[in-house]
């Protein structure tokens, strides 16, 4: 490439010959400059082992380099054959293998691939090269400094948009995330009359245990292990299993149509990424084992069939979601305890409820960066862009018409976002939209039965009178000590929640 001595310019219709300026003529800093954030960036570096650059010349370096007042002015074949641009011994010909007939100049430009543009020019490169480009663009987008920006983009601001839109949330609150993932699902336009709205959020919480809709907690989670080390209990907005959240796992959620809903759709995409990065060495943690996905839309190892990433979803209002959350590196001794209940305990609820499936787990071992990455591509694979990549405004990056917006301020969230946080947080939600069950007792101490009906005692059949005190309140260890009398108190509180302290459960 340092032999070209010409490029070419087309300003309007017309034609400019810029002679004798070389790309290795010119400061690298320079070429960056003029021809940022193009798909073509990388190939303005000189390749290792290539000829060293050019002297500079101060003449040179002193000239505007937007300065064509000494350019000449093509207008027509004939003007263009005199320049000798066509002749064979031109070295911009010679050197890119590219026919300059005048024919071919005098034409509209042609729009080509990255893939096209590299064999138009007849330079190899590899891909996984390509690949780390795109990986270490992406990778400084995320570690982009909050304090040296000059404007951030508000979620409120964009989420209506029609096109491709992707939200990567970097706040740990799983309440927060959780009404983030809500409002961008309500606010997303009908994908029916928009057939480019589409979302992907991505995020991941500190230590959780999230319950599906329809699920009773006091079924699928042990109360005391999560009293005891302070995790909190949500009830998300979709169905499902219960799952377990903490910073070794991350969260994605796919929204498209009702009528384009599949339950594998995104998680193909996503397997067809991350297996891609398998065994190579790129300065990142990589997944160790390729992934497939089961019968039940399950994301899990190739190799041994555990579970990586369970699924959850939500099909409303002509739209469709889907939940995945992705084990990079979880706590899981700690997620197994946070899941595991005695026999006898569940043996003394029954109910109606979703049940838990469970499964074997195990860890992906792939670092959050590349995580998030491979989730962006396999997006853009499902949803295509056209234009010009890469253009990065303070919090926002946009790709053609697609758009990738990172939160981490809270003013950067709209007051609705909040609201549905605070609501998270409720009794009323988390355990009042708890389905009808019984709470059964039969030991040699005590023997009664509980119907609980939206978190509270309704019914009550016992042999032991002071028990019908209790219907009324909440299904609350909390709620029922100070209404009974010993024995009898310390062996309900107990069957009830184990005396959990809901305020350390994040539940008021």
């Amino acid at each position: 490439m340092n032999d070209l001595n010409s490029f070419l310019v087309f300003v309007g219709e017309n034609l400019f010959c810029l002679p004798g300026r070389t790309l290795a003529s010119r400061p690298l800093s320079r070429c960056r400059r003029l021809y940022s954030r193009t798909p073509f960036d990388e190939y303005l570096d000189f390749f290792p082992g290539g000829p060293p650059l050019e002297p500079e010349d101060p003449a040179r370096n002193n000239r505007d380099p937007f300065d064509f007042s000494d350019i000449p002015f093509i207008k027509d074949e004939s003007d263009l054959l005199s320049s000798g641009l066509t002749t064979p011994s031109n070295s911009f010909s010679s050197d890119t293998n590219m026919s300059m007939s005048s024919e071919s100049v005098m034409q509209e430009p042609v729009t080509m691939t990255t893939e096209d543009f590299m064999k138009k020019l007849d330079i190899t490169r590899s891909d996984q090269s390509f690949y780390e480009q795109k990986l270490k663009r992406f990778s400084l987008f995320l570690r982009t400094d909050t304090h040296s920006r000059q404007y951030n983009t508000r979620l409120q601001d964009i989420a209506t948009i029609r096109s491709p839109l992707t939200i990567i949330s970097e706040f740990n609150n799983p309440r927060l995330n959780l009404a983030i993932e809500k409002y961008v699902y309500d606010q997303m336009p009908d994908p029916l009359g928009n057939a480019r709205s589409r979302r992907l959020v991505l995020y991941k919480n500190s230590p959780c245990v999230v319950i599906g809709k329809n699920q009773n907690p006091f079924r699928e989670v042990n109360f005391r292990e999560a009293t005891i080390h302070g995790i909190p209990i949500l009830r998300r907005f979709s169905g499902g299993g219960t799952v377990v959240h903490d910073l070794g796992n991350f969260n994605f959620s796919y929204m498209s149509s009702k009528q384009s809903f599949n339950r594998v759709e995104f998680t193909s995409a996503l397997n067809h990424e991350i297996n891609q990065l398998v065994g190579l060495d790129i300065g990142y943690d990589v997944p160790k084992f390729p992934l497939t996905t089961n019968d039940r839309g399950d994301v899990v190892s190739s190799n041994t069939l555990k579970k990586v990433s369970g699924s959850a979803y939500q099909v409303s209002r002509g739209k469709s979601l889907h939940h995945g959350t992705m084990l990079l590196k979880s706590d899981l001794k700690r997620l197994s305890a946070l899941l595991k209940l005695t026999e006898k305990r569940k043996a003394s609820i029954q109910d109606r409820s979703t049940n838990s499936i469970p499964s074997p787990v195990e860890n992906l071992e792939m670092c959050d960066t590349l995580f998030q990455f491979c989730a962006v591509e396999a997006f853009k694979r499902l949803h295509p862009t056209d234009g010009i990549e890469d253009m990065v405004y303070d919090n926002l990056l946009v790709q053609g018409d697609s758009h990738i917006l990172k939160l981490n301020e809270v003013n950067d969230l709209p007051e609705e976002v909040l609201e549905i946080q605070h609501e998270l947080s409720t009794w009323e939600w988390t355990i009042g939209k708890t389905p009808k069950f019984k709470l059964i007792v039969d030991d040699d101490e005590f023997q009664y039965q509980m119907t609980v009906e939206k978190g509270l005692i309704t019914e009550i059949d016992s042999a032991e009178p002071a028990l019908e005190a209790l219907i009324g309140l909440p299904f609350s260890s909390e709620k029922i000590y100070h209404v009974l009398a010993e024995p009898l108190r310390s062996h309900v509180t107990w069957h009830v929640d184990s005396n959990t302290n809901y305020a350390q459960l994040g539940i008021s």
